[in-house]
């Protein structure tokens, strides 16, 4: 959890050099469709696994003041 939390700060602070307020990527998809989609973007098919991952990637873009979508 702490090198995703890393990394979402990594990204914050990207999307700060580049003069922006909004991070829309990655998907942090919380429940599972059979129907699929674009599941290849998401954590996990497992919900504890995907809201621990998302939680961390939150936490890290948040730090550098940048909003997650």
């Amino acid at each position: 959890m702490d090198l995703v939390e890393r990394v979402g700060r990594a990204m914050g602070n990207e999307v700060k050099e580049y003069g922006a307020d909004v991070l829309l990527g990655p998907a942090l998809n919380m429940h599972r469709n059979p129907l699929g989609g674009r599941n290849f973007e998401y954590y996990s098919e497992d919900p504890l696994v995907t809201g621990r991952l998302a939680a961390a990637m939150v936490r890290g873009v948040q730090s550098q003041g940048v909003a997650r979508r």
